[in-house]
């Protein structure tokens, strides 16, 4: 089993707060639909909700990851997959 070391997580959490604080300073006003690819636990999920008033939808290769309750995982092969949404459906779309 893969463990993540405190000093990962750290940075894990350092690179997710600075994509946040970006895309605040960018784009201070967003609302509507947030799509989140390669969603994982669901921390960057967490962090635009805090920020932004979204409803987010998830997409992965796997739902095992995530850790929000109110977030469904799109199951998609993410190489080469369709993603199942329709054009123009998300006002934030990120990926990591």
């Amino acid at each position: 089993m893969n463990t993540i070391s405190n000093e990962d997580k750290m940075s894990l959490d350092a690179t997710l707060e600075g994509a946040v604080i970006s895309l605040k300073n960018s784009y201070p006003n967003i609302s509507g639909h947030h799509l989140d690819i390669g969603s994982g636990t669901g921390k960057l999920i967490r962090r635009i909700q805090q920020e932004y008033d979204v409803q987010s939808n998830a997409c992965d290769y796997t739902e095992q990851f995530m850790e929000l309750e109110n977030v469904k995982v799109d199951v998609v092969d993410l190489n080469n997959g369709k993603l199942p949404y329709s054009d123009n459906h998300f006002d934030l779309i990120n990926f990591y």
